[in-house]
């Protein structure tokens, strides 16, 4: 008989998601819609610098990039050296047949993942919970939330 322990899938996904990287970010909405994809429960606690992602628009983040003013706040979030910025960054993602962020964020949304922004978060970086967009499920909660809903024996990941 085999022995299949080291196979058992967990029952979710939960991250907390701190980073102002926009791979950081990028990666962990990848990781989310997989497990919402494959019917597992998956949610995402944005915090801290984070947040920007979830932004509706750039000049809420108050950012200086005056170029992307009308732009979703993520494109505030920081590129790898190799790029200027996140939109850069987004488009070589795209020509390497990779989904970009806009597609993970309403992928995710789509499939049922539950995002959640710190109260503190929002606080840190200044950023009003009306500044938020609305085109996704984002509930503004705190670390207790995420620490009594995400799911039981779900893999939580620290981004």
């Amino acid at each position: 008989m085999a022995d299949d322990s080291h196979t058992t899938t967990p029952n979710g996904f939960s991250a907390v998601v701190l980073s102002s990287r926009y791979e950081t970010v990028h990666y962990a909405l990848i990781l989310a819609s997989a497990a919402a994809a494959i019917g597992k429960p998956s949610v995402l606690f944005f915090s801290m610098g984070a947040c920007r992602a979830l932004a509706a628009r750039l000049e809420a983040t108050r950012s200086p990039k005056a170029e992307y003013a009308d732009a979703p706040g993520w494109h505030d979030l920081a590129s790898e050296p190799a790029f200027p910025s996140a939109k850069d960054q987004d488009r070589h993602y795209i020509a390497r047949g990779i989904a970009d962020m806009e597609t993970l964020l309403t992928s995710c949304a789509a499939l049922g993942t539950r995002f959640i922004v710190c109260e503190a978060g929002l606080r840190s970086i200044d950023l009003a919970e009306s500044a938020l967009r609305a085109d996704l499920p984002i509930e503004v909660a705190g670390a207790v939330t995420w620490l009594t809903e995400s799911p039981v024996g779900a893999i939580t990941l620290l981004a």
